[in-house]
């Protein structure tokens, strides 16, 4: 009786560690700011403007391309500042911030996807009674 009950106690544990140890991995489709390093080529954009609840315009185009360098700053067409504008940019939890220090503007996208060969990211804005969505899809 004693070995069952050291048995049915060891299964328990390892139960609890192995649910303990797959609840604590992290989501692979967000990646790490080490994914994100090296030139992307814009595929695909997509977005819309919408004043007091009605689009007013949409748009589905090609994307343009950026490069995220090892020293936080990237460069390329991209968030519409054309590629000589001087961008920085950090990758926290699961938020891409691109700082144009020409334009002070900081673009925070959410990333929807990201892996050694793929990048999809959105963002919006709201003023008032206008906003603003896109959405990007990159790959490497």
């Amino acid at each position: 009786m004693k070995n069952l009950f050291k048995i049915v106690v060891g299964l328990i544990v390892i139960s609890v560690l192995i649910l303990s140890i797959s609840s604590c991995k992290k989501d692979d489709d967000t990646g790490s700011s080490s994914d994100l390093i090296g030139a992307w080529q814009g595929k695909h954009i997509e977005g819309y403007t919408k004043i007091n609840g009605v689009i007013t315009d949409e748009w589905s185009d090609d994307g343009d391309d950026i490069t995220f360098y090892s020293d936080y700053t990237c460069r390329g067409g991209y968030i519409n500042h054309g590629s000589g504008h001087k961008m920085t940019w950090t990758y926290e939890k699961e938020y891409l911030n691109i700082n144009c220090i020409d334009c002070k503007e900081i673009l925070s996208a959410k990333v929807l996807k990201l892996t050694s060969s793929e990048l999809i990211i959105e963002w919006s804005e709201k003023d008032g009674n206008e906003e603003y969505y896109e959405k990007a899809t990159f790959t490497k």
